[in-house]
């Protein structure tokens, strides 16, 4: 149950199965009639032995801040417009992971995950329920429930 993701190092088809080895940082995929292909591994999902979920690893990249407002259609003041609706700030994170970058926020009660640029994350992702979590592991076994607000490839600019 582990999944290897590597550089660009051969012309496969997705689900075309190979024989290989890894030797430290390296996968030798076997090549028919030529050398192996010499492949850089660029990250390792295993399931960890307490839960059987498959964690990535990511590296959340920075946030920015977001004003929510939300409350009744007319606010509090029955107006009709956002000058009385409640206003509350959302940090929403980007989560670089191994294929794509997130946009996260609401990261458990009172937003209690607070991360920093930089800060090296393992994280799942569950598409699974009406509203798609990702979750935020910290503390060993517990997870931070985040809202998951969107996804785009690495090589995409940002929106």
């Amino acid at each position: 149950n582990i999944t290897y993701e590597i550089n660009h190092c051969g012309n496969f088809q997705s689900g075309q199965e190979v024989e290989f080895s890894r030797k430290s940082d390296r996968i030798y995929i076997a090549h028919e009639g030529a050398r192996d292909y010499h492949c850089s591994i660029l990250s390792i999902t295993k399931p960890t032995a307490d839960s059987g979920r498959l964690y990535s690893k990511g590296t959340i990249l920075g946030y920015t801040v977001r004003r929510d407002y939300y409350g009744d259609e007319f606010g509090r003041n029955g107006a009709g417009d956002l000058f009385g609706a409640d206003v509350r700030k959302a940090k929403v994170y980007e989560l670089q992971g191994p294929t794509l970058i997130y946009q996260v926020d609401y990261c458990g009660a009172f937003q209690a995950g607070q991360f920093s640029p930089g800060q090296v994350a393992e994280f799942r992702v569950d598409d699974d329920s009406d509203v798609e979590r990702l979750y935020i592991r910290h503390d060993g076994d517990k997870e931070y429930s985040c809202q998951l607000e969107g996804a785009r490839k690495l090589d995409a600019p940002a929106k």
